[in-house]
């Protein structure tokens, strides 16, 4: 399984976010983190079926270190 990094963020008065920084405009959010995190998922396949469509190559993936 192929994992991206994802940034889910929440500011006051607003629903949690999420984006890809290696997936420029794959934004998802949701008025819990679980609904942020699922329309992530959601949101990330959509925008790579898209560039699939389009011909586009994906990012190259990164590795996570600590």
């Amino acid at each position: 399984m192929t994992s991206h990094i994802a940034i889910l963020h929440k500011e006051t008065a607003s629903d949690f976010g999420a984006s890809f920084p290696d997936f420029p405009g794959c934004v998802a959010a949701g008025s819990a983190l679980e609904e942020a995190r699922a329309m992530a998922g959601e949101a990330l396949a959509l925008h790579m079926d898209g560039m699939i469509e389009d011909g586009a190559a994906p990012p190259p993936l990164r590795r996570w270190t600590r």
